[in-house]
């Protein structure tokens, strides 16, 4: 009898031996769990959010890049690290949020707190003891409502992460 090479051709290809782990086919349906083939889909109004903060990231990011040329002028380090911290960590968070939605969605209302503060801050420290009135108010509704975006962001991240977790499995298609 022959001795059998290591290179020898089974009737199995290496193709069938291989796992099927991303292979969902009809008939093997009935196998997985409705949480297990759900719990990777995402819902439409999810994409919006993560996409609208995404956007608002970009234009932040671009906004921290214009004013970066300016700063030093009259800014405070709360004011800067603000601007910072919204510039180069927002659109990143909202893609983590694909993944890790809780943790991305604190970070967003944490955030909110910061850049509120500092926006704030900086509004108060800046203004002029003689200064309008309106002037002075129109600055600090700018800055909360730029501070607001964040936080509303992942407050609504943070409500699908939890209609996520708590969806019933008779309520899925798949059963």
């Amino acid at each position: 009898m022959p001795a059998k090479s290591r290179f020898a051709v089974t009737s199995q290809s290496v193709w069938d031996k291989l796992p099927k782990f991303h292979v969902l086919r009809a008939q093997d349906e009935h196998k997985f769990s409705p949480l297990s083939v759900k719990s990777w889909c995402m819902r439409d109004s999810t994409k919006v959010i993560i996409g609208f903060g995404s956007i608002w990231g970009l234009f932040f990011f671009g906004g921290m890049l214009l004013s970066s040329f300016t700063l030093g002028a009259n800014d405070s380090v709360p004011e800067v690290l603000a601007i910072l911290l919204n510039g180069l960590t927002i659109l990143p968070s909202c893609i983590y949020a694909i993944w890790f939605m809780r943790y991305a969605a604190l970070w967003l209302m944490f955030l909110s707190a910061i850049t509120a503060f500092g926006l704030v801050y900086q509004e108060i420290h800046s203004s002029k003891p003689v200064g309008d009135f309106w002037g002075e108010a129109g600055g600090l509704t700018w800055a909360l409502i730029v501070a607001a975006i964040p936080a509303a962001i992942g407050i609504l991240l943070f409500r699908r992460q939890g209609e996520a977790a708590n969806r019933l499995p008779e309520k899925s298609r798949y059963r």
